[in-house]
């Protein structure tokens, strides 16, 4: 077994400082590494070398490549914010606020399949990353134990624009969020409280696509109750475009 070094309070969270920013270091040369990657691709569109199904299949490679660094600066980002949190705290004794993450204590509806949705992968698609704090509303007690969150992510428009790289489309849309969540209030112990968090990205088209269907799922969640009215939390949302079939809301295609 490996020997650990001994160090105080302060020398630790150096330590773990260190290892984020060398995390950070290793996926800011990954995502240059694809940007040049995209760079190749764009010139060889430019220079007509690749059909359309090329295109598709390369922009494929690069989102599932894309997965693993947005997945890690999420976990990195939470890393950060616990080390934030511990200073200046004895280790044995944590005050009643503290930012804890409650995704693996609480039950999450809303999570799509990765497994049901993998071929929607082969559509153009774009994953990002929305970051809100949500607080919870004045006539609502504060939260002691959140119990259940429900997600239900909507397309409310869309549109396709001709820009200086091509064809894109324009994508809006809300998750609606229900917290579950046990209050310090005896009478009424279990409560609810909803949330519309907007959402605005675009999806990059091979060629124009006429009469489509945009699909919105979210991949991953991350929360933490930052203090008895806070919640910050971090969604990894995937949107694509599937062609042939006209969307349910009104669009501008």
């Amino acid at each position: 077994m490996p020997k650990i070094p001994k160090g105080d309070l302060k020398k630790s969270l150096t330590d773990l400082l260190e290892s984020i920013a060398l995390e950070e270091v290793a996926l800011a040369h990954f995502v240059n590494a694809e940007a040049e990657k995209i760079q190749a691709i764009t010139k060889s569109i430019e220079e007509n070398k690749l059909c359309p199904e090329d295109i598709i299949k390369l922009q494929e490679s690069i989102a599932k490549s894309m997965r693993m660094p947005i997945k890690q600066q999420m976990l990195l980002q939470f890393k950060l914010e616990d080390i934030l949190n511990f200073k200046g705290h004895d280790f044995c004794h944590h005050e009643h606020h503290e930012h804890h993450d409650f995704k693996h204590h609480c039950k999450i509806d809303g999570i799509c399949n990765l497994d049901k949705h993998k071929d929607l992968c082969h559509f153009p698609c774009e994953e990002f990353l929305k970051e809100v704090t949500l607080e919870i509303p004045p006539d609502k007690p504060d939260i002691k134990e959140v119990t259940k969150i429900c997600l239900d992510p909507k397309v409310t428009s869309h549109k396709t624009i001709k820009t200086l790289e091509g064809f894109k489309t324009i994508i809006q849309g809300k998750i609606i969020k229900k917290i579950f969540y046990i209050s310090d209030n005896c009478k009424e112990s279990v409560r609810k409280v909803k949330f519309e968090i907007p959402f605005c990205t675009f999806v990059k088209l091979p060629i124009h696509i006429k009469g489509k269907k945009i699909e919105v799922f979210v991949e991953d969640i991350s929360n933490q109750v930052i203090s008895p009215r806070k919640i910050s939390e971090c969604i990894l949302i995937f949107v694509c475009v599937i062609p042939g079939e006209e969307c349910d809301c009104d669009t501008d295609c």
